[in-house]
Parts: C-alpha cells; sequence; structure tokens
C-alpha cells in the first residue's frame, strides 16, 4: 500500500494547479513535491497530471484518484478535529430544554454546580410543557420524562434513572381525616394536582397494587396547578394529598415533614432521559454537560 501521506499532497497540488503553489502551501521544495508524486504515479502504474508550462491538468484515472484522495484527507481532518474537540476545555454556550418537573427535580441543584465545575460554558435553558422540536429549534440537550422511549432519527438518548411519583401528605392533614389503606378512598379526600389536563373538569389516576391489580379512580383536585412545588407547599400545610416525584419529595418524607401514603401502590414509572443530537454531543461543552448529569443522576439514583 502506498503512503497516505501522499494522497495529501496530490489533492494539494490539484487543488493549487501545480506544483509551485502547492510547494509554497505545504512549505516543502517543488523538487521534493515532484519527485513524491512522480513516484506515486510510478507505483499506481498510470499517470495521474498532464503538465506543460502553462497548462495545468489531469488525466481521467487522475480525476478518479482525486476524488477518493480528496475523501481520505477529509476524513483525516476530521478525525484529528474530533480528537482536538475532545481535548480540549469545555467552553461555550449550551442550549437546554426541559419540562417544569424535571427542572424543579434536576436541574435546581445540579445546574448550579455544573456551572461552577465549567466556568467557561454558558447555559441557556428554557423550561416548558411544550413539545419541543431540537432540530428545528437548534437546542443541544432536551430532558425529557415519558413511560417508553421515542425513536428519533439523528438523535441520541441517555436513560438517566427511572422516575417514580409518590402519594404525600402532612401527618396534621392525615391525623385530622384518615390514612387510606386503598385507592378508592382518595376519591372522598382532598387531592392537589400538580398536571392539568387540558378540557377535564376531573382526573384519572391509575395506580397498580402489589399483586398486580389496577384500580383507575377520578378525582376533582381542590388545587390544580401545573408547578409542582407549589402542590407541595400545600401538602406542607396540611391542605391536602398530593402526587409529587420522588426526588422533590424524598428529604421531606425523611425528616418526618410529609408522609408517604399507599407504599404498596404506584403510578407507572416514567423514564427520565436526555435527548440530543449525534453531531452535537462530539461538542467539548455537551458531552461535559451529558456525562455530568447522567454521573450526577445515577448516583443519586443509586440506594
Amino acid at each position: 500500500m502506498f503512503d497516505l501521506n501522499d494522497l495529501y499532497l496530490f489533492a494539494t497540488v490539484v487543488e493549487h494547479k501545480g506544483y509551485a503553489g502547492a510547494a509554497r502551501a505545504l512549505r516543502i521544495s517543488k523538487s521534493k513535491l515532484s519527485r513524491r508524486i512522480g513516484a506515486l504515479q510510478a507505483q499506481l502504474g498510470v499517470p495521474l497530471l498532464q503538465l506543460s508550462t502553462r497548462h495545468f491538468s489531469l488525466t481521467q484515472s487522475g480525476a478518479e484518484f482525486y476524488l477518493h484522495a480528496k475523501a481520505v484527507v477529509i476524513e483525516a481532518e476530521a478525525a484529528q478535529e474530533s480528537i482536538e474537540m475532545l481535548r480540549s476545555e469545555p467552553q461555550g454556550t449550551i442550549r437546554l430544554v426541559s419540562p417544569i418537573v424535571l427542572a424543579h427535580a434536576y436541574l435546581t441543584d445540579l445546574l448550579p454546580e455544573f456551572l461552577r465545575t465549567y466556568p467557561k460554558v454558558r447555559v441557556v435553558l428554557e423550561v416548558t410543557t411544550r413539545v419541543v422540536d431540537l432540530s428545528e429549534e437548534r437546542f443541544d440537550v432536551a430532558f425529557r420524562v415519558t413511560p417508553e422511549i421515542r425513536d428519533e432519527s439523528d438523535m441520541m438518548v441517555r436513560i438517566l434513572a427511572r422516575g417514580r411519583t409518590l402519594l404525600v401528605a402532612s401527618p396534621d392533614y392525615l391525623n385530622s381525616h384518615l390514612r387510606p389503606i386503598h385507592p378508592r378512598q382518595l376519591e372522598r379526600m382532598d387531592i392537589l394536582g400538580s398536571v392539568q389536563e387540558e378540557g377535564e373538569e376531573g382526573l384519572q389516576w391509575t395506580l397498580k397494587g402489589p399483586d398486580g391489580q389496577v384500580e383507575s379512580i377520578r378525582i376533582a383536585p381542590r388545587l390544580l396547578c401545573r408547578d409542582v412545588p407549589v402542590a407541595m407547599a400545600a401538602a406542607l400545610s396540611g391542605i391536602g394529598i398530593a402526587q409529587i416525584p420522588e426526588p422533590l419529595c424524598a428529604s421531606q418524607i425523611s425528616n418526618g415533614q410529609l408522609e408517604h401514603i399507599l407504599p404498596d401502590w404506584g403510578f407507572p414509572e416514567g423514564i427520565v432521559h436526555l435527548v440530543y443530537p449525534a453531531r452535537r454531543s462530539q461538542l467539548p461543552s455537551v458531552r461535559a454537560f451529558l456525562d455530568f448529569m447522567t454521573k450526577r443522576v445515577q448516583t443519586r439514583a443509586t440506594p
């Protein structure tokens, strides 16, 4: 096999339409460059160039060979750039999008830590309830929680955790009302809803029991809002029972401010994951963010 460096030399000669311009660009002597190209033609057994004092052109074989040589050069440059990008210090802007519940559950404490760790990175975060097209709106990373991972072309996924939501209430509320032992009892209690479904006067909760039984109940919340911390604040104040993501209420359960009710019954789990365009994942800032969030969230989720 011939020296791959000769492909680079040959492509440079073609692009500069002769030895003189190519030699200046490559900073080597014209005679040395001519010898290398001559040796390459001899090894291939066909002429590649047609040269005269006033004319430069490629033979048919030379034109075909140039296309392949240029492709090799482009791939080699891309490989070098990718390594340089991975080695460089993360910097620049990352555009993130997240639903409200995940922003509260993970980003309120992890995002400041990430920014302290990488002082040259700037983050633009959009917190929204709408579905975002990452390619169309030029976001680098999206936080999502869904029952299943959607297959999206040109997108990559990192799974962070399995997300549970718990039913919680303050001890004061439960002491003055009752501690439910079955989901049906919730229909007669004060419910604090943190997710609103447009066009519905009430909500339906579906819970799965310890033996696989499923109960679907209709509830008419006293409080219905899109912001989970508001619902949790109401639960802490003794207003009623709230459905709260576990990362947001774990410490309040641990210190006794809230009680986890119906622990043998659970809502369907969501898969907390990151979605990002494959081409953006090579940027040092984006890769650093993906690695940071993966490590921190998975560590937090480990018992």
